[in-house]
């Protein structure tokens, strides 16, 4: 009798360490969007800060339940944690795309700065394409600045 082995389907999907990072990332712009600190949002949820802090950066992953709770808190529906979308549609368009990877970037050196983008991320969707643009070049060129003054 031959072995049927069951082949394994060829995955698409991202890793759990990239997922877990991807969340964590989306979690900590909501934060930085509801005015939270880490200590505020853990206090809601029922966490510890270093938990928030261990999530946020992708080293501990979460549960659905804590999902659940993060969107509640945060007021988010919880398909934005994964498709950072923050309407029920679940369309992101390219702008907010790419300013979530520029705020990731620039969360991980000056937390000051993206706190006060914060009025900025909450008029987000009300900006024309050309101001969305406009933004993400000034975050853009202030990154590479950056880059060019550690490098000194």
């Amino acid at each position: 009798m031959p072995n049927k082995r069951k082949e394994q389907p060829e995955s698409t999907d991202i890793d759990s360490a990239e997922l877990a990072k991807r969340i964590g990332t989306r979690i900590k712009i909501a934060r930085i969007k509801a005015g939270l600190k880490q200590k505020d949002l853990a206090e809601k949820v029922g966490l510890h800060r270093m938990s928030i802090s261990a999530i946020e950066s992708g080293r501990r992953g979460t549960s659905m339940a804590q999902l659940v709770e993060f969107s509640r808190v945060l007021g988010v529906p919880v398909s934005y944690f994964f498709t950072g979308a923050e309407n029920e549609t679940g369309e992101t368009d390219e702008y907010t795309a790419e300013l979530e990877k520029l705020l990731a970037i620039l969360m991980e050196r000056d937390a000051e700065a993206v706190a006060n983008l914060r009025s900025v991320m909450e008029s987000w969707d009300k900006l024309s394409p050309a101001d969305k643009r406009f933004i993400i070049n000034t975050i853009s060129y202030a990154l590479k600045s950056v880059r060019e003054r550690m490098e000194e």
